[in-house]
């Protein structure tokens, strides 16, 4: 990820409008076949706003985590390279409050891609990023006996 990268929020965005507190959360986002795209959390102060102002706004440190794939490559949060490189279609999100982790898998393969620990209490709202090739990710609906199971 380069520095503008880190600095900037991606150009095109959804914010959810619900957000999430104090428990375990998981939901599932079919980025296809993508060259890019970004997708995390971003915490109230932010997520609010980014929905007031048309303006481009910097995320400060420590008030969105993310995991990014561009240009082959997948990095997260302050541009810390990921290991993992073959592309997903399919990325699962895991918001675990109750530990402060972030866990993002690879939903066809079932293996980790990242987690990381934050600290950012209160509400946190998803957010996605298709990148810039004009094309909208997907959430799908995820039922309790089709999630990963613990790794």
């Amino acid at each position: 990820m380069s520095s503008t990268q880190k600095e900037n929020p991606p150009k095109a965005m959804a914010l959810a409008t619900e957000g999430f507190s104090g428990k375990k959360h998981y939901w599932e986002v079919e980025v296809g076949d993508k060259p890019e795209w970004e997708l995390g959390v971003v915490c109230e102060e932010i997520r609010n706003t980014l929905r007031s102002s048309n303006t481009t706004n910097t995320f400060p440190k420590g008030n969105f985590l993310s995991l990014q794939f561009s240009q082959g490559e997948y990095s997260s949060t302050g541009g810390k390279d990921v290991r993992y490189c073959k592309p997903c279609g399919v990325v699962g999100v895991l918001l675990d409050q109750e530990r402060d982790e972030i866990s993002f898998f690879d939903v066809e393969e079932k293996c980790l891609l990242e987690c990381f620990s934050f600290e950012i209490s209160g509400n946190l709202y998803p957010f996605f990023s298709p990148g810039s090739d004009g094309k909208w990710l997907g959430v799908r609906p995820v039922s309790a006996k089709n999630t990963l199971p613990s790794l």
